[in-house]
């Protein structure tokens, strides 16, 4: 959430029989009009150039074209991770991974494994040969042993590995079989930790790791947590390294997606390293989709325009993409009949610090796919409003079913780790669209 601009303080007024004529500065004028004229323009923008050549459904090829080889790692697993995890279904058997090779004649030689927090492991039995690319990403189909635990009704969170001849990578946090279909489906939205660069272990960080703990116990068990961006307030390498680190000792699975915030500077790349490459992806758990979706850094700072908090928007590949998700296309099994979009900038908002760009197409996607809910952050205050952007007659802290016909609704979150107002808000789904919320504070030990 950007900072507001200091207004000029307030000059007494002057009569106007005394006043002097003002000599006109036409140079000045134009030059501050041709500065920022210029500078709309000729942006100088915090998206690195290879990221915005590939949009931001491409983030993992640029991940894997310009970030993976600069860090001389011989391998990466880049899905399924802490901040994009895997989650099947009951019954569900297989599984793709998809790993990063600086070699990729090593790929017949990979083995991946699955892990237990307490350590016990199960190797993952291979269904194909790998199929690589020539950006080094491979596509590992394999099969899930019936002995890997699932657990009943919450599932057992596991870790991934895979090894190959010149090194090995493990994400924590990674794998999720449920044993039985959750109903309804329990999501924790958390959003704007604003974690600190310059503060390892600090407070904001033991806040993170007891709510994600917190969570954990609750019964009926929450089945997993959205983080809706602003991960860091000013990003950077170690801060990222020590995200991931949290988010994959949670012991409920984390989709994460970034804020403006993740953008400062170019520190996106150390959101696409250490967090996931992924800055949209998508999680179909039998009739439930969660659509992660980014809406891109802050206006003012991508194109120099705009004061007021609004993002640099959409890309029209994101909308197709999205429709194409809640079409079932992706895939193959049918349109999903309950769903739920997260997205940072939210697309209604009292402050109007809104989606940029494609807005209203994400919100006819999200109409004309049957979405119950949009949960985003950013605003730093809690609001609601119904699909068309009224927030009369809905509480913005409980609502036990929020009535067909003013789904999707928008739900925005505060900062979660805020001592004063922080908390969750619980978000049920249940399998035909039906949707119930609440906001929970919490008091800090």
């Amino acid at each position: 959430m950007p900072a507001r601009r200091a207004t000029g303080a307030h000059e007494p007024p002057v009569r106007p029989a005394i006043r002097e004529p003002r000599p006109a500065v036409p140079g000045l004028r134009l030059a501050v009009f041709g500065l920022l004229l210029g500078s709309a323009c000729h942006p100088e923008g915090v998206l690195p150039k290879g990221l915005v050549e590939r949009g931001s459904l491409g983030s993992v090829e640029f991940t894997a074209a310009e970030l993976y080889p600069a860090s001389g790692s011989p391998i990466e697993l880049v899905s399924p991770r802490a901040g994009s995890p895997a989650l099947l279904g009951p019954g569900e058997e297989e599984l793709t991974a998809v790993v990063w090779l600086a070699d990729t004649r090593e790929a017949s030689a990979l083995e991946l494994t699955a892990r237990s927090p307490e350590g016990e492991s199960w190797s993952l039995e291979p269904g194909a040969q790998p199929d690589c690319d020539g950006l080094g990403l491979c596509r590992l189909r394999v099969w899930l042993r019936p002995e890997l635990p699932s657990g009943a009704p919450d599932g057992s969170l596991l870790g991934l590995c895979v090894e190959g001849p010149s090194g090995a990578r493990c994400q924590p946090g990674a794998l999720l079989r449920f044993a039985e279909l959750p109903v309804p489906l329990r999501v924790a939205q958390l959003t704007d930790l604003h974690l600190l660069r310059g503060d390892p272990g600090g407070e904001r960080e033991r806040r993170l790791a007891y709510l994600l703990g917190h969570l954990g116990t609750q019964r009926p068990p929450i089945h997993l947590v959205a983080v809706t961006g602003d991960l860091a307030d000013v990003p950077g390498p170690d801060l990222a390294r020590r995200t991931a680190a949290l988010l994959g000792a949670s012991p409920l699975p984390v989709i994460a997606l970034p804020g403006n915030h993740d953008f400062k500077g170019g520190g996106i790349v150390h959101y696409l390293e250490a967090i996931t490459p992924e800055l949209d992806h998508a999680h179909r758990i039998g009739p439930y989709l969660l659509l992660a979706l980014s809406s891109g850094p802050g206006r003012w700072e991508e194109e120099r325009r705009g004061w007021n908090g609004e993002s640099a928007g959409l890309e029209a590949g994101q909308i197709s993409w999205i429709e194409e998700q809640l079409g079932g296309e992706a895939v193959g099994a049918g349109p999903p009949s309950a769903s739920l979009i997260l997205v940072h900038h939210p697309p209604y908002s009292a402050l109007g610090m809104l989606i940029g760009r494609n807005r209203k197409g994400l919100l006819r996607a999200a109409r004309a796919g049957g979405v119950s809910a949009i949960l985003a952050g950013h605003t730093h205050r809690q609001e609601v409003f119904d699909r068309e952007g009224v927030s009369q007659g809905l509480n913005v802290n409980r609502e036990d079913e929020v009535a067909p016909r003013r789904r999707p609704v928008t739900l925005v979150g505060s900062p979660a780790l805020d001592r004063l107002e922080g908390g969750v808000r619980l978000v049920e789904l249940y399998p035909d669209g039906r949707l119930g919320y609440r906001f929970v504070s919490l008091g800090w030990p």
